[in-house]
């Protein structure tokens, strides 16, 4: 195997795979800690990209700031910090550790997506400390102690973590708390760490501001149990415990927005450095090799002060780029406070841009709702509408205007809009030009959904953002005020047309669009997922029409190798629908493959699940699973007609529709898929990896 590096000044070389072996074993033996920076980004080709503008000489951090996906080092320049490869997932570890030139930069794809990698700077390891031969157990000298007898299960599959929180958003000066979980899944004993130090393996990032909190015991801490730093738990036993997160982090300014994630590598790097002495056991080795793995799904969660009338909050919209929106009051009571409350409450995460007229809006459909407030008419102070205004979308109760859960964004010529929604803030940034990238992906009908929406109060927004807010206008000249400002360089947000496209009516990507198989090529800076243009696609032939779908390989490559082969096998023929769940306030989703035609078929084996991040939205393509049993999908999928975020955790997105939603949406109990094709597929073979039953 040969591996490409690259080095700061643009040369490249080929280091054989002998000599990257020894260089990786060398590293990793020394522990030598070393600076790195980094870059993620959703596609190869994107990586690419940027390691073509470092070789013309461009600057890692503006990059970093300006491309990556990761929200807790974008803003500081892709800095990790100083970090060990003990820290670090091991196929990261091992490319950033053979960069054999400071300065030097190369890629690497982890589960979170491909990295662009730079070796900035290193350090020696300290020197070790001596550990003592351990003591014989008593009354067996010589004879090591007794431990646990050996699990089962795989490595790092004999103890489940969950971390779960009461709630998402928390008050300035409120105990956040939190509860952690661990459960022994196997059929023998198991020796786990006291539940005292399981807070010590959390990584609190917090958005524009610090990237990693560091952690420490608590003042109850009062040194190390009578029983030692473990506790046993039985076959099939659980250990729960409540936390509260100020007890390891301490009192810290309040910040908007808190990424948390648990992980047993960085349980053993702070157990090692606030209590060295557990290194000293004869049995920490092994332990630390079994839960060095184990990890939870990110939390995130809210830290705001409470709204008072007047006071000043932006939004953060990521699409395509983001969005910065600041929220005025329309002068109907309540609106801005239970506004604020869906979006810490992630009402919005995950909305549809589904309501599109191309000169006068576009709107969101928030995937689910906390009510609506009635009405009697126009408030007094209304702001007006103007190209940037922001608004909630006017739905009706029977004879009753009501304000729902649907953000209109107003384009070029507002006149529609104004009818349809109440005017609630202002566009004052976009960063990566969202706008235009938005309408043109809408107007090909392709999906264009709002990832996640930030509250923050006017204090804790970044600077660059308030400047852009500016002064509050003057009474009386608000709906002035809310043009967007020239200086900003806000362009016209009317979308390029395309032949035959009518206001009210998504226009389909097809062959008369001719840029429509290249719109993904200049998808570099974008924050949500972009979309590799040789994705696979199958279409379906149901009762009610034709279903054009997209799979996610890049994300889910084992789950769409097993569809693929499936499809091209003949075995979806003849499925009918065998499931249509939805409530009077979601329209929940539809599910189908089996070849009995019962819940319960399957193809005669399992595969195993492939959780990557992407959200159950409208549109998406779910491999089905029994929810309590992980690796049990087959053959069974489902399509989401509503956003589904409770299933985010547990279940695999593997695709999406990009053509026929209509067609889904007419699916019922009974329906049949007649047949299914792939109309596209890469150069390889698709060959799943299988569990037997």
């Amino acid at each position: 195997m040969l591996t490409l590096l690259r080095s700061k000044r643009g040369a490249h070389a080929l280091l054989g795979g002998a000599v990257l072996s020894l260089l990786i074993t060398a590293s990793l033996a020394a522990q030598e800690a070393r600076f790195l920076r980094h870059i993620l980004v959703r596609s190869e080709p994107i990586a690419d990209a940027i390691i073509a503008n470092l070789d013309q000489g461009g600057d890692f951090k503006a990059l970093a700031r300006k491309y990556s996906l990761d929200v807790g080092t974008k803003p500081l320049g892709g800095d990790l910090d100083w970090t060990v490869p003990a820290s670090l997932e091991p196929e990261f570890a091992r490319v950033a550790w053979a960069i054999a030139e400071k300065g030097g930069y190369t890629k690497v794809k982890t589960r979170h997506g491909w990295h662009v990698v730079e070796y900035v700077d290193s350090r020696p390891a300290p020197e070790a400390r001596p550990v003592p031969p351990p003591a014989p157990a008593k009354g067996q000298p010589g004879q090591p102690p007794i431990v646990a007898p050996p699990v089962t299960a795989p490595a790092n599959e004999d103890l489940a973590v969950t971390l779960s929180w009461p709630k998402t958003s928390f008050l300035s000066g409120e105990p956040i708390r939190f509860s952690i979980e661990i459960r022994n899944t196997t059929d023998a004993p198991i020796d786990v760490f006291h539940p005292d130090l399981w807070p010590l393996g959390l990584i609190v990032r917090y958005q524009f501001g610090r990237l990693n909190q560091s952690l420490g015991l608590p003042e109850s801490w009062n040194g190390v149990p009578p029983g030692g730093t473990t506790t046993v738990l039985g076959e099939g036993e659980s250990l729960h415990r409540e936390f509260t997160l100020q007890d390891y982090c301490g009192e810290r300014p309040d910040w908007p927005i808190v990424r948390v994630i648990w992980r047993g590598d960085r349980l053993f790097a702070s157990l090692e450095k606030l209590l060295p002495t557990v290194v000293e056991a004869e049995e920490y080795p092994a332990r630390k090799g079994r839960w060095r793995f184990y990890m939870t799904p990110e939390s995130r969660v809210s830290i705001l002060p409470e709204y008072h009338p007047g006071d000043r909050w932006l939004l953060c919209v990521y699409s395509r780029g983001r969005t910065w929106i600041e929220i005025r009051d329309p002068g109907i009571p309540g609106v801005v406070e239970r506004f604020l409350d869906s979006v810490t409450g992630e009402v919005f995460d995950g909305a549809e841009i589904s309501q599109f007229t191309p000169t006068d809006y576009y709107a969101a459909v928030a995937p689910r709702s906390r009510g609506a407030i009635p009405f009697s008419e126009q408030p007094a102070t209304a702001i007006g509408w103007a190209p940037g205004t922001v608004g909630l979308a006017i739905e009706w109760d029977g004879q009753t205007p009501v304000i729902g859960d649907s953000l209109c964004f107003a384009l070029e010529r507002p006149d529609d809009v104004s009818k349809r929604a109440i005017p609630i803030g202002r566009v004052v940034l976009g960063e990566g030009d969202p706008q235009p990238r938005i309408l043109e992906l809408l107007e090909r009908g392709q999906p264009a959904p709002i990832s996640l929406v930030l509250a923050y109060p006017w204090d804790l927004a970044p600077e660059a953002v308030r400047e852009a807010a500016g002064a509050l206008p003057e009474p009386g000249r608000l709906a002035q005020k809310l043009r967007p400002d020239p200086s900003q360089q806000w362009k016209s947000l009317a979308p390029k047309r395309v032949e035959g496209a009518r206001p009210g009516r998504l226009v389909p990507k097809g062959k008369d669009d001719p840029d429509a198989e290249h719109d993904h090529d200049r998808e570099v800076a974008a924050d949500g997922p972009p979309l590799a243009i040789d994705l696979p696609r199958v279409e379906l032939l149901t009762s009610s029409g034709r279903i054009t779908i997209e799979l996610y390989e890049d994300d889910a490559p084992n789950t769409v190798a097993n569809f693929i082969h499936l499809v091209t096998t003949g075995f979806y023929r003849s499925n009918q629908i065998i499931r249509r769940e939805s409530n009077p306030t979601n329209r929940g989703f539809i599910q189908t493959g089996s070849p009995d035609n019962t819940k319960q078929g399957t193809p005669g084996y399992s595969i195993a699940d492939e959780r990557n991040g992407r959200p159950h939205v409208r549109g998406a393509l779910s491999m089905a699973r029994k929810h309590s049993v992980p690796d049990s999908g087959g053959s069974q999928f489902f399509i989401c007609l509503d956003g589904q975020p409770q299933l985010d955790p547990t279940y695999t997105v593997f695709g999406h529709v990009i053509d026929g939603m209509d067609v889904v949406d007419r699916l019922q109990l009974g329906h049949v898929v007649h047949s299914m094709e792939v109309i596209r597929k890469r150069e390889h073979e698709y060959t799943p990896v299988t569990i037997p039953r």
